[in-house]
């Protein structure tokens, strides 16, 4: 006789992992499931974009400084890309009564932000910076929909930390890009700077 009580098991413990995950992600509304939090499609779809993108964002960089700017060039393009998106922010802040230390909280993240992008030799690199900015925006905007504001930035941290690693950890399995735990501490970096510009600014 064949004994089947392993393979029932097995069979068992991986019936149960579908009513697993049906009961973490539970879908809200359109926009946003249940994890532990409630983040949106957009913010999550940002997330795997930045770690999958890790994949070509170097050989897109590589192509357009090969065959239409040096590496200063690309570096200046993408500093007049950040230029372009704190004008908007700034525009936007004109049309809020905000405090003046408020204002100027803002301006010294922003200001901070630069410096740490000017450190940074490798345009890709300046390139996660601004994409990490972007999901600290993103992730705190949905925390604080369901959590209060400390219990929010501590979350978004925490996931932004996470999604860094993950990069990080998949950059070292591809074979023309490699780990570098120096870009996990100015992922979480720009991390931040997007949860603090969206903490005051809310």
């Amino acid at each position: 006789m064949v004994d089947h009580t392993g393979s029932d098991q097995r069979t068992g413990r991986l019936l149960k992992i579908p009513s697993f995950f049906s009961q973490l992600f539970k879908t809200i509304d359109n926009r946003s499931l249940i994890l532990p939090v409630s983040l949106s499609r957009f913010t999550l779809s940002i997330a795997v974009f930045i770690i999958v993108s890790a994949s070509f964002m170097r050989q897109i960089v590589d192509w357009v400084r090969n065959n239409l700017l040096d590496e200063k060039g690309v570096g200046v393009v993408i500093i007049c890309l950040a230029m372009a998106i704190v004008l908007a922010l700034l525009i936007s802040l004109s049309k809020k009564k905000l405090s003046f230390l408020r204002l100027a909280s803002i301006l010294i993240v922003i200001a901070a932000g630069f410096l740490v992008m000017a450190r940074l030799e490798l345009a890709v690199e300046k390139v996660h910076i601004l994409e990490y900015a972007f999901l600290g925006w993103l992730t705190l905007s949905d925390t604080t929909r369901t959590h209060s504001k400390s219990e929010g930035t501590c979350i978004a941290v925490i996931f932004c930390a996470v999604v860094g690693i993950i990069d990080e950890l998949f950059q070292a399995v591809l074979p023309y890009r490699f780990y570098d735990a120096r870009d996990i501490v100015f992922n979480l970096i720009g991390a931040i700077e997007g949860i603090l510009l969206y903490s005051i600014y809310s």
